[in-house]
């Protein structure tokens, strides 16, 4: 017998993080886009890629976003931060908990 989140189980613990792909998620690349100002506000450098996403669904879906980020004297880093989506919700925050990674 299988346990759910055990290795070899393709459908994951429920609420847990899932990989996912996030170049061709319209949904998601338009969320990054109505927030990037927030984002470079929260970093303080200019969001210049995604690099990988998880999901995990909470009260709404909160994306784990692991990013390039680029200064004014063009050196690249890498941040971690955290976006969450509630459509039927207007939260304070949508952009949090950043991370330089590298």
């Amino acid at each position: 017998m299988s346990t759910p989140g055990a290795p070899g189980n393709p459908e994951g613990i429920p609420g847990g993080h899932k990989h996912f792909q996030h170049e061709s998620d319209e949904k998601f690349l338009a969320l990054v886009e109505e927030h990037r100002e927030s984002i470079n506000s929260l970093v303080g450098l200019k969001l210049k890629k995604i690099v990988k996403v998880s999901k995990q669904v909470v009260s709404g879906i909160l994306y784990h976003v692991t990013a390039e980020f680029e200064g004014d004297n063009a050196e690249v880093s890498k941040y971690s931060f955290k976006l969450i989506d509630r459509p039927w919700d207007q939260p304070l925050e949508r952009v949090f908990e950043h991370e330089r990674i590298e």
